[in-house]
């Protein structure tokens, strides 16, 4: 009987230890793109142990690839408070646009999601960003949230803003 247990337990340590190299081998093969893609998916998730990896193999915590947003904001989007915060230790940008300039301000107000909202304003997320695709505002993006409709009035949110090419070019059309 001990024997049987004994090697149930070799067996099943065999079992992590082949897993384990599998899995570290499967990670030796990805490319500087794939890392990039792997950050922000980690972000998505709050896997912060998949962020460190990717950010140790060279990802950029500022930029997206594939179609994906920048980490910070896809764990702004998600609501994951300690992706977001293991981020901006990391030297996230608060303002990083995606390709649309939404900002992680703009994910966390659309969603809700009043801690990622304060703690971005804090780190100096700008209360009046403006996305290009349709010039919509902080304040737009977060429309029937009153809470945090009034963080972001308190922290220098304005209702007006200016359309979309006077932001952009500094003249009335």
């Amino acid at each position: 009987m001990k024997a049987v247990k004994i090697a149930i337990i070799a067996g099943s340590i065999l079992i992590v230890v082949g897993a384990i190299f599998v899995w570290e081998n499967y990670y030796k093969s990805f490319s500087p793109e794939e890392w990039q893609m792997k950050l922000s998916e980690a972000a998505s998730v709050g896997n912060i142990p998949l962020m460190k990896r990717a950010i140790a193999h060279g990802a950029d915590i500022n930029k997206f690839c594939c179609g994906r947003t920048p980490p910070l904001n896809s764990a702004a989007y998600q609501g994951r408070i300690e992706a977001v915060e293991f981020l901006i230790s990391q030297g996230a940008n608060v303002n990083v646009g995606d390709k649309f300039h939404a900002t992680p301000l703009m994910e966390a107000s659309r969603n809700g999601d009043v801690e990622i909202v304060k703690l971005l304003l804090r780190q100096g997320a700008d209360p009046n960003a403006i996305e290009f695709m349709n010039g919509s505002s902080v304040l737009d993006w977060a429309e029937g949230k009153s809470e945090i409709i009034k963080v972001l009035k308190e922290n220098g949110a304005v209702v007006e803003h200016p359309g979309i090419w006077e932001k952009l070019t500094g003249k009335h059309q």
